[in-house]
């Protein structure tokens, strides 16, 4: 899977506490898309998006991004063309609160080892009514089915397959005693932090490819929810 990144640095207007940087990034990107007729389209529709953004680095020991800071974050995508379009729409783009400085693009390289870690919490709801959003110590819910369901349906969307029938993940292992959370529209989204160790298998890999690429969960492309790295062997 060819995974492309750019990295943006921007300063900041104001303050963001980080528990707010997620949804404001989120914002930056899709007033930025509104300049593209098929992107504004696409973001006004509920259905995945096939990208994620990091949040900014590097972070501040008192929890709150400084105005007038320069700082970095990434967006992957598989999606071909889209980051080439975004790069052409950030480029001297700002919004009341980001004002961007330059863009770099590269490739993603994959790892040496099929697992891979979140580096911004994911987010993952209990698939029910009113559903409620999963928590580490919520033991009676096997998450490992969660997140299985969760990748499948978005990878079939990104593949144009009607079903996906595999079993990839081989363990999911918790980083967090308790759940973190970010700020979005006026409430709270509890989020974790995970390793998800994949199968050996080619399709496997496939998977964890379209997780870096993508995102681990829900959320990802309006708070950066489950960016995540492969982890490699020293």
């Amino acid at each position: 899977m060819d995974i492309k990144e750019l990295k943006i640095t921007l300063i900041l207007k104001e303050d963001v506490p980080f528990k707010n940087i997620g949804q404001r990034i989120g914002a930056y990107l899709h007033r930025a898309m509104l300049a593209d007729s098929q992107l504004k389209k696409e973001h006004r529709v509920n259905k995945v998006k096939h990208y994620v953004y990091s949040h900014l680095y590097p972070t501040e020991s008192d929890g709150v991004y400084k105005s007038g800071t320069g700082y970095t974050f990434r967006i992957r995508s598989a999606r071909e063309g889209f980051l080439n379009r975004m790069a052409e729409l950030l480029t001297d783009f700002q919004d009341e609160l980001i004002v961007t400085l330059g863009i770099e693009e590269s490739r993603v390289p994959n790892g040496t080892v099929n697992a891979v870690r979140t580096l911004t919490p994911f987010v993952i709801t209990l698939g029910k009514p009113g559903s409620k959003y999963w928590k580490a110590y919520d033991a009676k819910e096997d998450i490992k089915k969660l997140l299985t369901n969760n990748v499948s349906n978005r990878f079939k969307q990104f593949i144009g397959a009607k079903e996906v029938n595999h079993d990839f993940i081989k363990e999911v292992k918790i980083l967090n005693n308790k759940p973190t959370y970010y700020n979005y529209k006026g409430r709270k989204v509890l989020a974790n932090k995970v390793e998800v160790y994949f199968n050996d298998d080619l399709f496997s890999k496939q998977i964890r490819d379209y997780v870096v690429s993508a995102g681990l969960g829900e959320k990802s492309s309006v708070l950066g929810a489950g960016f995540s790295e492969t982890i490699r062997r020293a």
